[in-house]
């Protein structure tokens, strides 16, 4: 079972781990509400975020969506890794499917594999899979699966087809009338399931009584931490998707800015290193100071925005220095090149490297301080000049 929980977590980190090679060649889009309209396609790998988001188009590569609702109603011809609150699939997907959610709801066909963990989830009447794992708390299962299915929740509810063996953990289990499994049914569970008489199992039935019952999703407290670690990493997925996504949108605002703020910031990377950790340190004392003040409140106010904003840009452009050094010494370019390949490439790689214990967070932080640095230079350049 744990292993079971800790495979699922493992193909979401592989998920993300793949996603950086592979987007430099895809299509971005984003925004609070961003939709592909209906009988639009996209003819590569596609990549979108936002509040909500809606996928009614085609994509003829893989898909990544993170945001808080989701709705893919068109065609995915690869792969679809989808994050979101609340996640709607009923399009087909033609290759792997991967979801993390609160509420997930599948009702078409998916060609590979299906893994889901979730909070809610619903395999529809129309949803066609191949094998399938799902984790959540609550399941109801009601599609036709090709292959062997894992369904691990607290309340699991079977009345769909299994083309192969079927194994479930839950508090309770209950295989319906319409249920259909091909193989040997494997379940563990404190109590012995409702199997109505309609349902239909080929193979042999086994219970597996479990001496404690579950209190998180129906499972132990080691296949909690697993499903912990799951959850972990579809956070650190999302975190990268929508990092990729802000890091391109500044960019593709400020294209020249950007550039050569990047290129000046690299040449004394330094100096913008030690402006970087005394804006770190001194604003927010200097912030402080002026907000105890009557007369400082207001100015205090504006240095705590624009200081916040400069943090936030820091956290974006600490990807796109650091994707700038690697495409001009891989590639051994005379300046620090600047563009979308190498945005994703250095905002993938930051959060890679930042899975390292003390020696990646350092990494990271250098960068973070030296795109700070440079960040808060170049605001008072601009301040001086406009004086």
């Amino acid at each position: 079972m744990s292993r079971k929980i800790f495979v699922a977590g493992a193909a979401l980190v592989l998920s993300g781990g793949m996603f950086v090679p592979v987007a430099l060649a895809a299509t971005f889009a984003g925004g609070n509400t961003y939709a592909l309209p209906q009988g639009e396609t996209i003819a590569g790998n596609f990549y979108a975020g936002g509040g909500t988001v809606v996928i009614a188009g085609n994509v003829q590569g893989d898909l990544g969506v993170a945001g808080g609702t989701v709705f893919v109603t068109g065609a995915v011809v690869q792969d679809a890794l989808v994050v979101g609150g609340n996640v709607n699939i009923s399009g087909p997907i033609g290759g792997d499917l991967r979801i993390l959610g609160g509420n997930v709801t599948v009702n078409d066909s998916v060609s590979g594999e299906i893994l889901v963990l979730g909070g809610k989830v619903n395999i529809g009447q129309n949803a066609r899979v191949g094998s399938m794992t799902v984790v959540g708390g609550q399941i109801v299962y009601e599609g036709i699966s090709s292959g062997p299915s894992q369904l691990i929740g607290e309340n699991v509810d079977v009345n769909g087809s299994v083309a192969g063996d079927l194994w479930a953990k839950a508090k309770q289990l209950v295989i319906g009338n319409g249920a259909k499994v091909e193989g040997a049914l494997t379940y563990q569970a404190p109590q012995a399931a409702l199997i109505s008489n309609g349902a239909e199992i080929s193979g042999a039935v086994t219970f597996e009584p479990q001496p404690e019952p579950a209190s998180v999703f129906g499972m132990n407290r080691e296949d909690a931490k697993m499903f912990v670690f799951s959850i972990l990493s579809a956070w650190w997925l999302t975190k990268l998707v929508m990092g990729i996504i802000m890091a391109l949108a500044f960019f593709f605002l400020f294209p020249a800015g950007v550039t050569a703020l990047v290129r000046e910031t690299l040449r004394g990377w330094k100096k913008d290193l030690l402006y970087g950790f005394l804006a770190l340190v001194v604003t927010p004392v200097v912030v402080v100071g002026l907000l105890l003040t009557v007369v400082g409140a207001p100015l205090g106010l504006l240095v705590l925005l624009v200081f916040l904003t400069h943090l936030i840009l820091a956290g974006l452009g600490a990807g796109i220095f650091l994707g700038s050094i690697a495409i001009k010494y891989v590639a051994k370019k005379d300046v620090h090149p600047v563009t979308w390949q190498s945005i994703v490439l250095g905002v993938g790689l930051l959060a890679i490297i930042g899975l390292v214990p003390i020696i990646g967070w350092v990494f990271a932080f250098i960068f973070f301080l030296i795109a700070l640095g440079g960040l808060m230079r170049h605001t008072a350049k601009v301040l001086a000049l406009g004086r």
